[in-house]
C-alpha cells in the first residue's frame, strides 16, 4: 500500500484553512495543522531522495560513496535522523576479518552439531546391530530398508548376514 503524501499534505492545509476561516480553530490548532503539512512535505522529499538512491543502486548493481552513501546520509540528516558520529559508527562496525571470524565460529558450531547428530545415529545403529546380530540370520536388505547402512555393515562384520 502506498500513501499519496501530496494528497495528505493538501488535506492538512485545506483543513487548516477551513478551520481558520470558519473561526473553529485556535491559532495553535491552525499552526499545528500547517506544521504537520510542512513536516509531511519535507519527509516526502527525503523519501523521494532515498527512493532515487535506491533505484540508482538497483540499476547500477553497485554502491559508491559519492553517488549513494553521502546523499543518503544527507537525506536522513534532513529528516532529523542524524545518526551517530564516525568514531562510534566505526566502533560498532565489524571489519571483514572480524565478520569472517564470526562466520567461521558459526560454521564450526554447525559442524560440531552435525558431528554430534551423526555420532548419535551411529550409536543407535550399533545398538540395533547388536540386537539384530543376536539372530541367527539377517538379510542385509532388511537393514538398508530402514536406512541403517551402518547396521548392515556391522552385521556383515560379525558374519551374521547372508
Amino acid at each position: 500500500m502506498t500513501t499519496d503524501y501530496a494528497k495528505l499534505i493538501e488535506r492538512c492545509r485545506q483543513r487548516a484553512a477551513v478551520e481558520w476561516n470558519e473561526g473553529d480553530a485556535s491559532n495553535a490548532t491552525h499552526d499545528a495543522l500547517r506544521e504537520a503539512a510542512d513536516a509531511i512535505e519535507a519527509l516526502t522529499k527525503v523519501l523521494q531522495t532515498i527512493s532515487a538512491i535506491r533505484d540508482d543502486i538497483v540499476g547500477r548493481q553497485a554502491v559508491t560513496c559519492s553517488a549513494h552513501i553521502y546523499p543518503l546520509v544527507a537525506a536522513l540528516g534532513e529528516a532529523g535522523f542524524e545518526g551517530v558520529g564516525y568514531d562510534e559508527a566505526r566502533g560498532k562496525a565489524l571489519t571483514a576479518d572480524q565478520e569472517c571470524d564470526h562466520l567461521r565460529a558459526e560454521l564450526a558450531e554447525a559442524k560440531a552439531e552435525v558431528a554430534r547428530a551423526v555420532e548419535a545415529e551411529r550409536e543407535a545403529c550399533w545398538k540395533l546391530a547388536r540386537s539384530i546380530g543376536n539372530r541367527a540370520s539377517v538379510e542385509a536388505d532388511e537393514c538398508v530398508a530402514i536406512g541403517a547402512d551402518a547396521v548392515a555393515n556391522a552385521i556383515r562384520a560379525r558374519g551374521a548376514v547372508k
